[in-house]
């Protein structure tokens, strides 16, 4: 099974780093958790980068920009071309999509 390149833009490992942070002060295992989550999304995108929807906003979907839902009402947002899996924010499920990607 082929294994695709992931890269993550400095604004998702800020996001990620900010999410963890804010679980960690409440409760360390929590965070755990949410980093253990990431990682095995990470993971399953590497090998099946197409699994998520592609968003219905037209404005990102001709851009190929997709949204995989993840646990404790998180999203991660992220752009497949060319063989590479670009993760461009990580953000609440509330927000409908990031003003800035």
């Amino acid at each position: 099974m082929q294994e695709y390149k992931l890269v993550t833009q400095p604004k998702a490992d800020s996001d990620i780093w900010n999410i963890f942070e804010r679980y960690y002060r409440l409760d360390p295992k929590v965070a755990r958790n949410f980093a253990n989550d990431i990682a095995r999304a990470f993971s399953q995108l590497q090998q099946h980068p197409e699994m998520a929807q592609e968003s219905r906003n037209p404005r990102y979907a001709k851009r190929g920009i997709r949204k995989l839902l993840l646990v404790y009402d998180y999203v991660l947002i992220y752009r497949f071309r060319n063989n590479v899996i670009n993760v461009l924010r990580v953000g609440s499920g509330k927000q409908k999509y990031f003003s800035d990607i």
